[in-house]
């Protein structure tokens, strides 16, 4: 009876230890809106000292005009700034990449195209 409560025990702080683990939050999460008027097909982030971007944060998914999604890192990424790149859905237009942004002192990046200038920009907030 006693190993079998032991186990249990086990078992519930183990649960209780990967939901926490789960749970957690980086300092580096922000929320990304697109405000451009155009469908975002990818995004990639990685720290700026990397020559890779790695996968599409987005995966299958397309960040719409007006959308906001939540980007979420693991807990133990860690760099002391990051770039961001986005590629827009139609593929005759060009990625736009902005770099060593400090994700630990944003909350939230709109994106904003100027047609009459032809850039996008970013408000970091």
């Amino acid at each position: 009876m006693k190993k079998k409560i032991t186990g249990i025990l086990l078992a519930t702080a183990m649960l209780v230890a990967s939901v926490g683990y789960l749970s957690a939050e980086s300092e580096y999460d922000f929320y990304l809106t697109n405000g451009t008027g155009y469908d975002i097909d990818a995004v990639y982030i990685s720290p700026s000292t990397t020559e890779s971007w790695g996968n599409d944060v987005m995966g299958q998914d397309i960040l719409g005009n007006g959308q906001s999604v939540k980007i979420v890192f693991h807990p133990s990424a860690q760099a002391a700034s990051w770039d961001l790149k986005i590629k827009w859905r139609d593929p005759g237009y060009p990625g736009v990449v902005w770099h060593n942004l400090d994700l630990a002192t944003i909350n939230k990046i709109t994106l904003k195209y100027n047609r009459e200038t032809d850039t996008t920009s970013i408000i970091k907030e």
